[in-house]
């Protein structure tokens, strides 16, 4: 039958229904079942093709169904990442790249009397501000224009698992009655992505039809083998900063978990803080309501830091305040605000305890985080807030973090990890000295020395001799960087040759000969000679270096 027939059929059929309307018997109420959702694989974790199939009843011309949202369970997502996007111009425009489609659909409908099979292509459409994905929908239907729909994603704040919601679905096609009797999708496996956690999960979704009635329905599934996964996250801690290193100051403090694609989620961490780091008392006084938590308008005087979180599942990562939030009868909730478009609140517990030593000692636990892939979590306290320190960081012994990760396939992984300090002054390195005593048994011994910049310029040096050399008159130079040094600035006694150096000398030669330098007669060729160098710096650092040789 060609299209014109088919419209032909229509018509006849819609004046049939229209005419038995009256003495149609009541139809059952509007409802609706998950008959299938679930991947074809069910390992844990894996890349599958997720197939979902739902069936309405109880249609009317109003009892259609308009809006339509289904409930992923957490674990189970989507990677806009994963293909490229198709702009919502070109979806309206029909013209997405095929590169962008992600899946299949089919829509079961009635149109009059006259049941039709719907088909239809699923594409990877981008964003808007806030949603972590956007599906795109084209429907071909044996007679009229395309549909085209638009399903946005959003996180639950509850349990982190994602929603996909379809408003506004057509119940008409070209002016006559269309009632949608059954969705089929499928989402490829090179963009869906299992729950890394075992055992039962379920899918449920609520739909709304054009009278304001409502149904829902739910379909099961079980994640296995999730205990084959990788889970090796990795822990790194930074203290301190310039000017908050010393005893009771407030530095800096930052930590990061980073995991590999491909890993189980991370479902639990826990961090205990290294001994002589805790909270400040005080401090914990400034705390936000919770209300004003979850409304994004903390006091900044609560603000104690930042945290970021990185997703391969996006292209930008989620960043926003960490606050202490009060937590009636306890010690204040550490609350993540993380803003973007997988964006979510997280909550950790400060746990203060004494370990077996008598010591307190300072803990920060998440549990109950995502099971969305992180690859990257880091947490900043700032200066002169909350963090101190009630000893040196600069001075031995380290500062160690310990680490207990548990994942949702609950394997646990603990360890400990020496802290990174910053904003200590940079290590003093002594200058080095050495010195030649050439024909030292002869009546005209020459003496060179050279000196060379440790951690700061060379300011002053002065060469020592041992009981079995005396200095004397005769010719004496110096170069500064290969500079001659005034003979101002070169004094001479018995015992010592001391030389001021230019500004910013890196490198200072003292000469001595002509007979300057008078070695014993009683010193004989093999003999060690103990003569030493003092040097002085620009930071005013003393040193003293030991320089034997051996006469020859």
């Amino acid at each position: 039958m060609d299209v014109r027939g088919l419209r032909i059929t229509l018509s006849l059929c819609a004046s049939i229904v229209l005419g038995l309307a009256a003495a149609a018997p009541a139809q059952a109420a509007f409802g609706m079942t998950i008959d299938n959702a679930d991947p074809v694989s069910t390992e844990a974790g894996a890349n599958s093709d997720f197939n979902l199939k739902i069936s309405f009843s109880g249609l009317s011309n109003t009892e259609s169904v308009r809006d339509l949202t289904v409930h992923l369970p957490p674990g189970l997502v989507g990677d806009p990442t994963s293909t490229p996007l198709c702009s919502e111009v070109q979806l309206n425009a029909d013209a997405c790249p095929d590169a962008s489609k992600i899946g299949s659909t089919t829509t079961s409908a009635v149109l009059i009397a006259v049941p039709l099979t719907i088909p239809g292509e699923v594409f990877n459409v981008q964003p808007r501000t806030g949603e972590p994905a956007r599906l795109g929908i084209v429907l071909t239907p044996p007679v009229g224009a395309k549909v085209i729909l638009q399903s946005a994603a959003a996180l639950r704040p509850t349990d982190f698992g994602l929603d996909t919601i379809l408003e506004g679905i057509p119940n008409t096609a070209d002016g006559l009655p269309l009632r949608i009797s059954g969705i089929e999708l499928t989402l490829d496996g090179a963009f869906m992505r299992n729950p890394t956690s075992c055992g039962t999960k379920t899918t449920t979704a609520d739909a709304t039809s054009y009278a304001s009635t409502t149904a829902t329905g739910s379909n099961t599934f079980e994640s296995v083998n999730c205990t084959a996964l990788p889970f090796s996250p990795e822990f790194t801690g930074n203290l301190g900063s310039p000017g908050h290193t010393a005893q009771f100051t407030k530095p800096a403090q930052t930590t990061v978990i980073s995991q590999d694609d491909g890993e189980a989620g991370l479902r639990r961490a826990q961090v205990k803080l290294p001994a002589d780091v805790g909270g400040d008392n005080p401090y914990l006084s400034n705390t936000c309501p919770p209300a004003n938590f979850v409304a994004h308008t903390c006091p900044d005087a609560s603000i104690v830091g930042q945290a970021t979180a990185e997703s391969p599942l996006q292209e930008e990562a989620l960043e926003g305040p960490m606050a202490l939030v009060h937590n009636p009868g306890g010690l204040p909730l550490l609350g993540l605000d993380l803003e973007g478009a997988l964006a979510l609140q997280l909550y950790g517990n400060l746990v203060v305890s004494l370990n077996g030593e008598g010591e307190l000692e300072t803990m920060v636990l998440f549990n109950g985080l995502p099971d969305i892939p992180i690859s990257r979590f880091e947490l900043t306290l700032v200066e002169d807030r909350l963090n101190i320190v009630g000893r040196d960081l600069c001075q031995p012994p380290p500062f160690f973090y310990t680490t207990t990760f548990t994942s949702f396939a609950d394997e646990v992984q603990t360890g400990d990890v020496q802290a990174t300090i910053d904003g200590c002054p940079p290590p003093v390195v002594d200058p080095t000295a050495s010195l030649k005593l050439n024909k030292a048994t002869s009546s005209n011994p020459r003496l060179r020395v050279k000196v060379t910049q440790g951690s700061a310029f060379v300011d002053e040096a002065t060469v020592k001799a041992p009981p079995e050399v005396n200095f004397r008159d005769g010719k004496y130079t110096a170069k500064a960087d290969g500079a001659p040094v005034p003979e101002s600035a070169i004094q001479v006694s018995r015992k010592e040759i001391t030389v001021a150096a230019a500004p910013d000398t890196e490198e200072l030669r003292i000469r001595a000969g002509g007979g300057g330098v008078h070695v014993k007669h009683s010193v004989v060729p093999g003999a060690e000679l103990a003569f030493s160098v003092d040097v002085t710096d620009l930071d005013a650092n003393h040193f003293s270096l030991p320089t034997p040789v051996i006469a020859n």
